[in-house]
């Protein structure tokens, strides 16, 4: 019996759209403790971080929900719904705050 079989046998079943909904979650979370950490001392490099983090969460969020129909709903939905929710609510604030500082900058 070689080490693949050994691994591949004791190691449970992942699903891939559980990890993916928990990853699109974390990402915010992630972005959130980011940008508490580094708060008033980068402030280019944590509003880069809120817009890619929120855009990889949504992204992660929808990849998850498309392997509903797979897998099913159950662990994928709630969390999946989450994270594109939250996510998405990041990058819709980055965008209004932008374009309201191009309106007054120029």
């Amino acid at each position: 019996m070689d080490m693949e079989t050994v691994t591949a046998a004791s190691s449970p079943t992942r699903s891939k759209g559980k990890g993916l909904a928990r990853a699109s979650w974390v990402t915010f979370l992630a972005v959130v403790v980011g940008n508490a950490v580094l708060a008033g001392k980068l402030p280019v490099v944590t509003d880069l971080l809120a817009l890619g983090g929120g855009v990889v969460g949504v992204v992660l969020g929808a990849m998850a929900l498309a392997r509903i129909g797979q897998e099913g709903r159950k662990g994928i939905l709630g969390p999946a719904l989450a994270g594109v929710v939250l996510n998405g609510l990041l990058v819709l604030i980055w965008v209004t705050n932008f374009l309201a500082y191009r309106a007054r900058h120029g």
